[in-house]
């Protein structure tokens, strides 16, 4: 089953009290929430995508490398839909270490 996660807030300019994040997995099209889950729908489109091997302490390198390095060369630019991380099935988390893996993803359009 996939897994996602959606930062709503940059880490580095907002207080991590505040930062805000959506966990969610993936459920069938006719899936009826219950409780208190809601159903959101990640937008289709060409995403740029990226794996990831590390810590919750190393992932923000690895989004601002993806944001900061690859992307202004890129040719392409960000949208308006959102940046997330995508835990595929089988993904791995190591709770000796602390060490996962994911696939870290933007949104992109042609510049």
């Amino acid at each position: 089953m996939s897994r996602f996660g959606i930062s709503h807030d940059d880490p580095s300019l907002t207080p991590p009290e505040q930062c805000r994040y959506d966990a969610g997995v993936a459920v069938p099209a006719d899936w009826v929430p219950n409780g208190g889950a809601l159903v959101t729908e990640l937008p289709g489109g060409r995403y740029a995508a990226m794996d990831f091997e590390g810590t919750g302490a190393e992932i923000g390198a690895a989004w601002a490398a993806m944001m900061g390095r690859w992307l202004p060369g890129s040719g392409l630019q960000f949208d308006a839909r959102p940046c997330f991380e995508h835990y595929r099935p089988g993904s791995k988390f190591d709770y000796q270490t602390g060490v996962f893996d994911c696939e870290l993803c933007i949104p992109v359009a042609p510049l």
